[in-house]
């Protein structure tokens, strides 16, 4: 059962595998696919709250604060012992790292989200489903597009929204609770891409509908 529950990390695989070899493979490019389009901002963004200690507010700063400060812990590390020559090459190795593991999370959680719709089938077909379904965020549109473009938050959200569906999953056995994390999960999308809150924010309307009474009672 430990074997077939593996399925969903085949996605997780191939990506980190193709990743390791662009940095083993020479004249591969190993940082360019983090420098495009609005990666730029990103990295700015991060330098700026690593060189403040936190998340700058104001009408000049980022507006969906998130993704930025998750990549500016990733450069953070070790940043005191860089010289000033390697700081960029630092703070893109930071940056690739930082994007490989949010895209390989992306896979499993996906692979996670459809093979339990197939829950009840057999072990090796729960496989099968789990690792096509874990390869499906490698497709052009989910990673290609995102990544020619820069849209590094793209799969923070995608992350967050699933890991919402997961949880919503729960709802009948602990609505209640199940309820808060579906609002912090819209919380922190809007430091993400607020848009895409009204996902969470319509399982939290369904939650309400099947269980009011459930989520009354502890204010009782």
């Amino acid at each position: 059962r430990v074997l077939y529950a593996t399925g969903p990390a085949v996605g997780a695989v191939i990506w980190i595998a193709v990743i390791v070899a662009s940095r083993l493979i020479p004249g591969s490019g190993a940082y360019g696919w983090v420098m495009n389009g609005d990666s730029a901002n990103n990295i700015l963004f991060a330098r700026s709250d690593v060189a403040h200690a936190g998340i700058q507010l104001g009408s000049n700063e980022n507006p969906v604060p998130l993704p930025v400060a998750i990549l500016a812990l990733g450069m953070s590390a070790g940043r005191g012992s860089v010289p000033a020559a390697r700081l960029l090459e630092h703070d893109l190795t930071a940056f690739v790292g930082v994007w490989t593991a949010t895209i390989a999370l992306l896979c499993v959680m996906v692979g996670v989200v459809i093979s339990s719709t197939v829950a009840a089938a057999r072990p090796r077909l729960r496989w099968l489903v789990g690792a096509l379904a874990s390869v499906l965020p490698l497709t052009w549109l989910v990673v290609g597009y995102p990544v020619e473009y820069g849209f590094f938050n793209i799969h923070v959200a995608l992350v967050i929204v699933l890991a919402a569906w997961l949880v919503f999953r729960l709802a009948e056995s602990r609505p209640a609770i199940v309820w808060g994390a579906l609002a912090v999960s819209c919380t922190l999308l809007l430091a993400v891409w607020s848009p895409i809150v009204l996902l969470p924010a319509a399982l939290m309307v369904v939650v309400f509908i099947r269980s009011p009474r459930a989520l009354w009672a502890p204010w009782k």
